[in-house]
């Protein structure tokens, strides 16, 4: 994407866990380039993980909130929403590896009945949060990217016209929507 190097970008994590993304992006950002970075979580014990994670990195740049999904973000609008949220359906948790479900909690894996209710809400809830040339980034369940570039197509997203960008992870699995507003 092109962005003005003149300009602040506003970044937002949505379910930051342990903060790498978060904090990858904040390291890496090039000092030409403002970014605001803003990450979320709903778990009081992930954030104060990626806030330690932060120290130990040396990055204060991150703002940490506690919210579910954007109930507790003030009204702003970012260039980049980023998640990869809870999306494995009720039905197959019981079928993750042990690693898996008897570490993560069970809160961060299930996204619903089928697994993309709660990827389908975050879209949703984030309208108000974007402006034209906004983008969302998700990662996703393998056979879910094209499920949910289906139901896109199916949704009013008022003055927002959108375009889906599909791209696969490093085992050639296609894991990752971008998701334009235009």
């Amino acid at each position: 994407a092109q962005i003005n190097a003149e300009a602040s970008v506003q970044v937002l994590e949505i379910g930051v866990g342990s903060g790498v993304i978060a904090l990858a992006i904040a390291q890496e950002a090039k000092p030409e380039l403002s970014i605001k970075m803003t990450g979320v979580d709903i778990s009081q014990a992930a954030l104060s993980l990626a806030q330690e994670n932060a120290r130990m990195n040396h990055i204060d740049t991150i703002e940490w909130l506690e919210s579910d999904l954007f109930s507790n973000i003030p009204p702003q609008c970012f260039d980049v929403i980023i998640s990869n949220p809870p999306y494995v359906s009720q039905s197959d948790l019981d079928d993750l590896e042990p690693e898996v479900k008897d570490y993560d909690p069970h809160l961060a894996l299930v996204g619903g009945v089928n697994g993309l209710e709660l990827p389908q809400k975050l879209i949703l809830d984030s309208i108000p949060f974007l402006k034209t040339g906004s983008k969302i980034i998700l990662e996703l369940g393998p056979g879910q990217v094209d499920e949910l570039e289906t139901w896109t197509k199916g949704q009013d997203f008022g003055s927002f016209h959108t375009h889906c960008n599909k791209f696969k992870d490093l085992n050639q699995l296609q894991r990752f929507l971008v998701l334009s507003f235009s």
